[in-house]
């Protein structure tokens, strides 16, 4: 995993000097990661990438990721609460951190916190 972090990120660090915009090859490639449910490997680079770039395709997949991790962990994972709510929580807002105006990212968030709130549980905090 670590080679293919390196592998995607080294060459961006030095085109990152001429360009706003992510090339189309890496974006493929991370999005096909993520179409593929890699999304812990995924998230990392665009992490990372978020911090080179300023493009608002990248942005809008990156929030994608989020949310569509934060889903599995929800819907499809076979965690138990404990586990899935917060990890779930925390991707919703991470995706709102940067798009305030997901509606699923934010439904679901605050679905989670209601169930906190309807079993009388604190509220996980995210660091």
């Amino acid at each position: 995993m670590k080679n293919l972090i390196l592998a995607i990120l080294v060459p961006l660090i030095f085109m990152s000097c001429s360009t706003k915009n992510i090339d189309s090859e890496t974006f493929i490639k991370l999005t096909k990661l993520v179409d593929s449910g890699k999304y812990e490997t995924a998230l990392p680079i665009f992490d990372s990438l978020s911090t080179i770039y300023d493009d608002k395709n990248l942005k809008a997949a990156h929030v994608r990721s989020l949310v569509l991790y934060g889903n599995y962990l929800m819907y499809e994972s076979d965690f138990p609460p404990k586990v899935k709510y917060p990890g779930a929580l925390k991707q919703y807002k991470q995706a709102l951190q940067i798009d305030p105006n997901n509606t699923e990212a934010r439904e679901n968030a605050k679905l989670i916190t209601s169930i906190y709130s309807q079993m009388g549980r604190e509220i996980p905090e995210q660091n």
